[in-house]
């Protein structure tokens, strides 16, 4: 896991309470101290360096995270990282911009919606499983929710879609693409739907039309 701010540190925290063993690469000193002392393996430095990036990524690494504030930053990381971990695992990059179609061959990319990073990253290190995904959001109930030919969100980008309040979009069923404000819902995708009790009715009326 590359960087131990909000995102980084909440994701890492995710899979070690869970029994997973995350190492953390982390360039502020004052940092990398609080976070190693809450029990997280912990390698102070800089990620894109490789030296440091190999003293986290071995011949046993399932899942590398690149989860600094800056993109770019991640991509680089991401890339490397694809170079130096087994080929069965899973890379995921923070960034917020689309990939190019060369890029997404290397990276299972995540573009953010700024406040549901920590659960898209979960998702998208766990496969986009809603398990995982369950993992991250607590109290929220995770659904694969279809969206109708005639349902209102259709056609929509999630940012124009005017979702309930307790409704957040995470991922497109199956995992194999996250959801960013620019994420166009398309009448018959599916996508894995994260929300509050309160709201999974309403939820269901956005995306499969008022029931009849």
């Amino acid at each position: 896991m590359a960087g131990g701010g909000r995102v980084g540190y909440r994701t890492a925290r995710t899979f070690a309470d869970r029994g997973h063993y995350v190492t953390v690469i982390e360039p502020e000193p004052e940092r990398a101290a609080e976070i190693r002392g809450e029990n997280l393996s912990v390698i102070e430095g800089d990620a894109t360096e490789p030296d440091v990036l190999r003293q986290a990524v071995t011949d046993e690494t399932d899942a590398v995270a690149a989860l600094t504030s800056d993109g770019e930053t991640n991509l680089a990381i991401a890339l490397a990282a694809r170079r130096l971990a087994p080929g069965d695992a899973r890379v995921v990059a923070r960034v917020h911009i689309e990939p190019s179609p060369a890029l997404a061959e290397l990276v299972e990319d995540v573009t953010f919606v700024s406040q549901s990073s920590v659960a898209a990253a979960v998702s998208a290190l766990g496969g986009g499983s809603p398990a995982a995904l369950r993992e991250a959001v607590g109290d929220l109930e995770v659904y694969e929710m279809r969206v109708a030919d005639d349902a209102p969100v259709a056609g929509k980008t999630v940012e124009e879609a005017d979702l309930p309040a307790g409704c957040l979009v995470v991922a497109a069923a199956g995992g194999d693409r996250s959801v960013g404000p620019d994420t166009v819902l398309h009448a018959g995708g599916s996508y894995v739907v994260a929300v509050d009790a309160d709201a999974a009715e309403a939820a269901f009326d956005a995306f499969e039309g008022p029931r009849r």
